[in-house]
């Protein structure tokens, strides 16, 4: 029992490391995100545009968005029908949540299995963006990277769910 305690610690810990990381990400997204479209607004003011920050600011919103659902899901502030379960005993909606981050888990899985014949069709082709010529694999693995920790949230949180769950039938 000791040994899995730990184990579970261990998942717990990695994961604030993640949401640490991810945090970080978010914060300097936002920022770029921020600056790129105040630069953008003020040079078109004064009609010197810079259409590439346009470019800048879609990208930043991208990974951004998929960036702070990861952190999201780390919380479980992803939307719930509360009016579905409330009937229910606690247990019982114990059980519901960790149905549906279970289905959750399975719809972001089949979105990253095939998300990756897109972001290898993008790699292999070699598509770069409009303005800033960059390659648009790059765009594309923000929401990856985003579901993935989105998952490792999950899986988590369900472990951590089953805790609470085991630690309850013993009072």
């Amino acid at each position: 029992m000791k040994e899995q305690n730990s184990i579970v610690k261990e998942l717990n810990q990695l994961a604030a490391v993640f949401e640490k990381i991810l945090n970080i990400f978010i914060g300097i997204f936002v920022g770029v995100l921020g600056l790129s479209v105040f630069i953008g607004v003020l040079g078109r003011n004064i009609n010197i545009p810079v259409v590439w920050l346009d470019e800048v600011s879609t990208y930043c919103c991208i990974w951004a968005t998929f960036f702070g659902f990861a952190v999201a899901s780390r919380h479980g502030m992803l939307s719930n029908v509360d009016a579905f379960i409330h009937g229910f005993s606690e247990r019982a909606k114990a059980y519901m949540s960790i149905f549906w981050i279970i289905f959750g888990c399975f719809f972001m899985g089949i979105v990253l299995w095939s998300g990756k014949d897109y972001i290898a069709y993008a790699y292999n082709a070699g598509t770069l963006s409009a303005q800033l010529r960059i390659p648009l694999v790059y765009v594309y693995l923000g929401p990856m990277i985003g579901y993935l920790f989105a998952i490792y949230f999950g899986i988590v949180n369900i472990v951590n769910k089953i805790g609470e769950l085991k630690t309850a039938e013993r009072k």
